[in-house]
Formats: structure tokens, sequence, C-alpha cells
């Protein structure tokens, strides 16, 4: 029995020594919380502070926050055993209101090499501000934002209403006299601003009046009396789809179908500056004759040119794609939408790729 004993407090004795080999850290504290912070009051510090109980200089190599909020700073020199170093956390609570709950992570010389620190606490709102709710000023106009999205609407919607939210903060009552710029917009103009008072303005969008389908950007001006700044412009914006009246299963199955040989083609390899091209073939594969209304592509890098836009049953045709790699560099993925009156398909997407690579004499 003794034999027993002495083995295992031998085997204690060693495993002692064996963990006190080297650097070893250790924290006064892993955890912090902060409590209730405001979030208007500015950043706020914890210092974490810790001890080399090791028998060899302990390094801190690095310190990776959990978020884009925390700043680290740490101890960058050498920490001889017996003595202290520190880890602290700046957490900035701008625009995080709310509870929250982050780390930091610290690597080191020690066994183990990584330790986790902890900190809390929850985030009071500051109270918004009038620029908080009017971001967006022209004059003395201000806007809750200076832009009209009508969202998705159908090519057959004559009235989808959205509205403009302005306050005038002027000494005079503004009027709105009347709009320009864009056939599509209706307003119920002129309308008076008075001072210090918010008012709310629908607009009216006739998608009828629309050809280009897909996305659609544009620019409103509205004259004013305002003597700060008489235009505004307003950007509108909106995404229109083609009708498709309802089909019953029978009519579906006589209906025309788009079909193509394939919708993805890699270039591979292209230098920076080379054009480089490729076609996809597509078929009317209905009963119907197709109608290809346009061919859209996500930017002015890929130009798209159906060879033959109306197609009878069997027939087929080409969209030929041209890719300008001219200032692009890596991995380029573009998307070209295809829109017809195939009630099933009447949006159907095609995607090129390259990977760009710079050009070497």
């Amino acid at each position: 029995m003794k034999k027993i004993y002495f083995l295992v407090f031998s085997m204690l004795l060693s495993f002692t020594v064996f963990a006190q080999d080297g650097p070893a850290i250790k924290f006064e504290v892993t955890t912090h919380n902060f409590g209730e912070i405001k979030e208007d009051a500015g950043k706020v510090s914890y210092t974490y502070k810790f001890t080399n109980t090791g028998d060899k200089p302990l390094k801190i190599d690095k310190v990776v926050p959990s978020c884009g909020c925390t700043t680290p700073d740490w101890s960058k020199e050498e920490i001889k055993p017996g003595r202290q170093g520190f880890i602290s956390a700046t957490f900035d609570p701008a625009n995080r209101p709310g509870l929250f709950n982050k780390y930091i992570t610290v690597y080191a010389n020690t066994t183990p090499n990584i330790i986790m620190l902890t900190f809390k606490g929850e985030v009071i709102p500051r109270t918004e501000t009038f620029e908080d709710s009017f971001p967006s000023v022209s004059g003395n106009l201000h806007y809750v934002i200076n832009s009209l999205n009508f969202g998705s609407v159908i090519n057959n919607q004559k009235d989808t209403v959205q509205d403009l939210i302005v306050y005038n903060t002027g000494t005079k009552p503004i009027i709105i006299k009347s709009l320009s710029n864009v056939s599509y917009l209706k307003a119920p103009l002129p309308i008076t601003i008075p001072v210090k008072k918010q008012v709310r303005i629908p607009f009216h969008l006739d998608a009828t009046v629309l050809t280009d389908l897909g996305l659609n950007l544009g620019m409103m001006k509205l004259n004013t009396d305002d003597e700060a700044e008489p235009e505004k412009t307003i950007s509108v914006m909106c995404d229109l789809h083609q009708y498709m009246p309802p089909m019953t299963d029978i009519e579906r199955a006589k209906a025309t179908r788009l079909e193509f040989d394939t919708r993805v083609y890699d270039f591979g390899v292209v230098k920076e500056g080379e054009i480089v091209k490729t076609t996809f073939k597509f078929y009317n594969k209905g009963k119907k004759d197709l109608k290809i209304y346009q061919v859209k592509s996500t930017c002015g890098c890929t130009v798209t040119d159906p060879k033959k836009t109306d197609l009878k049953p069997g027939e087929s045709s080409e969209i030929e794609v041209t890719f300008y790699s001219a200032g692009k560099h890596g991995r380029e993925t573009k998307d070209i939408t295809v829109f017809s009156n195939d009630p099933m398909n009447p949006e159907m997407d095609i995607h090129i790729s390259a990977n760009v690579i710079q050009h070497k004499d």
C-alpha cells in the first residue's frame, strides 16, 4: 500500500512540474458585464488583467474580436514569470441597441494557446432626433428618404401608390408646383408644405406606360418655390414584370415553351481587357408562337443580341453574349434575363462567368 501511495504522489508531483513548465496565463476574471450603457454615450472599455504563472516568458501573439464593434489592445512585450499583463476590449454601442454578448480570442505561447474572454451588457437606444427621422435634405425640405421605390409591379397595373414624406424646416410655406422628367408618375400637385409641418404626398405609378421590363431606374424633378433650392431631384425605381393571364391546365399544355441547350457558360481564364463571346441557343418547344420581349443583362459589360424574337413551334434561335473584361479582376459572374410569353417561365436567367487575370506583357 505504501508503494501505491508513493507512486501516486510521484505521478502528481510530476504532473505539477510538467504543468508549470513553460509560460502559463492566469486571468483575474475572464468575463465582464458592462450592464446598461447608453448608445449615444460613446465607447466603453474593460481591461482583463493576467499573470504569467509559468517559468518562462509569455508572449501574446494576437487578439481577435468576434465583431467589428470591438477593438482590442494587449501587452505587446514579453511577460516574464510572475509579472502581469493586460488584454483590453473597447466596445462601440453605436447603432447596436439591445442585449449583446461578445467575445475576444487570445492567442499566446501557452498550453493551451487559445483563451476566450467574454463581455456582455445592454445598449439603451438613444432618443431619435429630427435628423434621424428626416436624414435627407434638399434646401428647406427634409425627407424620410429622397426616393420612391414601388417594388415589384405588373405591366398592366395602372395605379400603384408610394408616399413621399417631406418636412418644411424653412420660415415660409413651400409650394411643390409640379413634377417633370417622368411620364409614368402623377401626384396631387400643386401642394403646400406648411412651416415646421410634415406632409405625406402620394405618387401614382402607371406601369402600363413603362416598356422596359425588369429593373427601372429614373430621376423625378419636383419644381418648387423653395428659395434655398427650387428644383428637387427624387430617384424612382420599380421592378416591372410581364402580366400573365390565368390559364387552365389544358391551356398551359397548349402554350408556348422556352428552352435552352444550356443556361450556363464559363469562359475560364480571361486576360483583363480581352473581349470574349459565346452564344446560347434556345427553342420554342411549345405549341404556340414564342415571343421574346426583352433580353436584359446585369451590367454594361455584357451585351446581348437575340437574332430572332418571334419563333414558331419547333423553331430555334440564338442569343449572342459579349463579355468585356476591361476593368475587371478576379472571378466575375453575370446574369442575363430573358423575358418571354412563356407562361411557366416568363423570366428565365442565363449565366456567364470568367476568371479575369491581369494582363502581363
